[in-house]
């Protein structure tokens, strides 16, 4: 099992396959990118089960999409849920309007 030009030659080759393939996805996430874009690519050459076969395994890295997410509330154990509260007010039939300050509400019976 020597690691020789051809088996060289043979994962430039994948390595070059990976990039081409993936270009357009690259270039997205290049323009995504907040300041730069990190593109991993891994190379491992392991034993074949063939006589004199270097097996040779090549894959690419990166993210397409930075994902930034932020969750926020703040609660009262004592004060209650708003829509739970209207809820009350909903008729059984027809509707009903909630006014005050300026403006109102109007609650529809809940279709069966």
């Amino acid at each position: 099992m020597k690691i020789g030009e051809k088996v060289l030659g043979k994962a430039r080759e994948m390595i070059g396959r990976l990039i081409d393939q993936n270009r357009s996805e690259i270039d997205q996430a290049y323009m995504r990118a907040e300041s730069s874009l990190s593109v991993s690519i891994g190379l491992k050459f392991m034993p074949s089960k063939k006589m004199d076969f270097v097996g040779i395994e090549t894959s690419i890295n990166f993210v397409a999409d930075r994902i930034k997410d932020f969750l926020e509330a703040e609660i009262s154990e004592t004060q209650p849920n708003l829509f739970e509260t209207f809820e009350k007010f909903r008729p059984k039939e027809g509707s009903v309007t909630i006014s005050g300050a300026g403006q109102s509400v109007t609650l529809e019976a809940k279709k069966k």
